[in-house]
């Protein structure tokens, strides 16, 4: 990621770094960031924006582990939503996103990232709220931009040891009601790949596409598999 910058012709400098979560294991406690995130990252010279993922949130411990007497995802929102950018360690100053689901407006693209939770549901079971803000989100994209959603958990997968979370479909269902056939970019980091949801008037296509880690990254060119889930009419009037 240095070299890429180092290396970079022109203007085509990276911008930014966009973390796809899991950014202090086991439970985001504020006491390890400077041994797992401003450390390790203290020569990368971009910002670096972040959603948080399962173990940003988790307090169980299990036996050996360090005690963990703070409240959930404590350690991300110190570090990525602080009211002002300030200086907890000395090789980079706090993020000031707004909160731990966000949206960023880029001049060609409109990244929006979510809070999977731990245990990959969007919101408490009976309520709605990240959800319901997701679609108010997916109907006010631009017609002349991209746009992407970002979110730790994938709702379709090859991996057989993490596997798929049926839950985080919910994702897709207010995006084929209200999007109707324009495609959209789907990242997961628990399973390293990426998924591209396209609509049609009854189901929702997704295509999963497998990710490298080599240098440079490399995402495949042809989906590695590709299913498609019926959208039931009662489903797609609530949004």
């Amino acid at each position: 990621m240095q070299a890429q910058i180092k290396a970079a012709a022109g203007g085509a400098s990276p911008r930014f770094f966009y973390h796809l979560g899991d950014v202090v294991y086991f439970n985001g406690q504020s006491i390890n960031y400077p041994s797992q995130f401003y450390e390790p990252y203290q020569y990368y010279d971009a910002p670096i924006f972040a959603i948080p993922g399962n173990h940003d949130g988790d307090t169980v411990t299990l036996k050996g582990d360090q005690p963990d007497a703070e409240p959930s995802l404590y350690g991300f929102m110190t570090n990525f939503c602080s009211p002002t950018p300030e200086f907890l360690f000395k090789h980079r100053q706090t993020m000031t996103k707004p909160y731990c689901y966000w949206k960023l407006e880029a001049p060609f693209v409109h990244i929006v990232g979510l809070y999977s939770n731990v245990d990959g549901l969007l919101d408490a079971r009976g309520t709605a709220q990240q959800q319901n803000w997701l679609i108010e989100q997916i109907k006010a994209i631009p017609a002349d931009k991209w746009f992407i959603l970002a979110v730790h958990h994938p709702c379709y997968s090859l991996d057989s040891a993490h596997g798929g979370y049926e839950e985080t479909l919910e994702v897709a269902v207010p995006y084929q009601t209200t999007c109707g056939g324009v495609s959209l970019e789907y990242f997961d980091v628990e399973n390293s790949g990426f998924l591209r949801f396209t609509a049609a008037p009854n189901a929702l296509r997704i295509d999963y596409f497998s990710v490298s880690f080599d240098d440079p990254p490399r995402i495949s060119d042809e989906p590695a598999d590709t299913v498609s889930i019926e959208v039931p009419n009662s489903r797609r009037k609530t949004a």
